[in-house]
């Protein structure tokens, strides 16, 4: 049996008193597997270094997916901890601490993201799904070139950049050349 420390991730459930870790069969974990408060606390830090460490000795348990698993429910902005919203901050630390640990089906969580209200989550989105390197993310990069937020356009064309496919290529080519042909009309 797991001794809880009470440092753990919290996920409730609303309303209710149940409390779950996040760790549960139904969400894709294992209750035996403990979560460490300071790598948890190192992954959701602003500093690249500490999140890389963190992520290397997470992947050296074979504890990654436990991981992120609750870091998808902060990027998705759900509840845990008993907390309603995640700072801004947080749930970018969350994007770039998935595609760091760079699990497999970890590609859905950012996907997602490129949808959410927040250009800022999205811009981080859209980097990260270049930085997991998936073909699978192309078409949502693709779809973000058209997103209201210049930085996320900037950022999923960057993203595009990294991968050898002919529709990426063929849809950067496009996205420039229409940026260029924008920024020669005069504005009215």
């Amino acid at each position: 049996m797991t001794r809880r420390t009470g440092m753990e991730p919290v996920l409730s459930t609303g309303d209710t008193e149940t409390r779950l870790t996040g760790l549960e069969p139904e969400l894709g974990g294992d209750l035996r597997v403990p979560v460490d408060s300071r790598l948890w606390q190192e992954l959701l830090s602003r500093n690249e270094r500490r999140i890389r460490r963190a992520a290397d000795e997470i992947k050296a348990q074979q504890k990654g997916r436990h991981y992120t698993n609750l870091l998808e429910l902060i990027v998705r902005n759900r509840r845990l901890a008993g907390r309603r919203h995640f700072p801004t901050r947080q749930r970018r630390s969350a994007v770039e601490a998935i595609s760091i640990l760079n699990e497999p089906g970890a590609l859905s969580p950012l996907i997602d993201a490129l949808a959410d209200e927040d250009w800022q989550i999205r811009q981080y989105a859209a980097w990260a799904l270049g930085e997991f390197g998936d073909y699978h993310g192309i078409d949502a990069l693709l779809g973000a070139l058209d997103d209201d937020s210049p930085y996320v356009q900037l950022a999923a064309a960057d993203a595009l950049m990294k991968f050898s496919s002919t529709r990426a290529r063929a849809a950067i080519n496009e996205f420039w050349a229409t940026r260029q042909a924008r920024g020669a009309q005069p504005q009215q």
